[in-house]
Parts: C-alpha cells; sequence; structure tokens
C-alpha cells in the first residue's frame, strides 16, 4: 500500500473508502499517506470493527480521525463513493 497508494491516486483524495477493512491495519496506513482526507473503514463484521477502533486509539502518527461502521454495500457512507482496487491497478471498480 505505501507503495502503489500515491502512484495509483495522483492526487490527494477528498475521501477514502476502505471496504471490508477487516482490523484496520490498511486503513491506517491509508490515513497515514493521506492525513487529510477522509477516511472510513468498512467491514461486517463487527468483532473486526471493534479490533480497528482499539488499534486507532493505540495508532501513532495519525492525525484526524478515521470513522469505522459495521455496514456492508448496503448502508455505505452518503456521496459520491469511488472504490479502487490497489491490486488492480487503479482499475475503477465503482
Amino acid at each position: 500500500v505505501n507503495v502503489n497508494a500515491k502512484k495509483l491516486l495522483r492526487t490527494e483524495p477528498k475521501t477514502i473508502l476502505d471496504f471490508g477493512c477487516g482490523d484496520g491495519q490498511i486503513t491506517l496506513v491509508l490515513k497515514r499517506l493521506f492525513p487529510k482526507a477522509r477516511v472510513v473503514g468498512i467491514d461486517n463484521d463487527p468483532r473486526a470493527i471493534e479490533t480497528a477502533q482499539k488499534l486507532l486509539q493505540r495508532a501513532a502518527g495519525i492525525s484526524g480521525t478515521i470513522e469505522y461502521m459495521v455496514g456492508d454495500d448496503n448502508n455505505l457512507p452518503e456521496g459520491q463513493i469511488v472504490v479502487r482496487d490497489m491490486s488492480a491497478r487503479g482499475r475503477k471498480i465503482r
């Protein structure tokens, strides 16, 4: 993520959605790389979100907040969302 995110996202994103964020490890990396962005982590496993919130509390070098929520593609945050699959070299998914 550290290497590819800045290459694939050529401009500073305003909002980043980490869909299927699990315990939030990559979500934390994205917030460090793009500190001005609104970062939202979403996962359908409540235990994963609970772990992500605990990791955020202990994380160093995070400015601002990360929003975590339990959910799926039926209850995404409002607004325009562009999801990019980092493994697909920036191919737009939605």
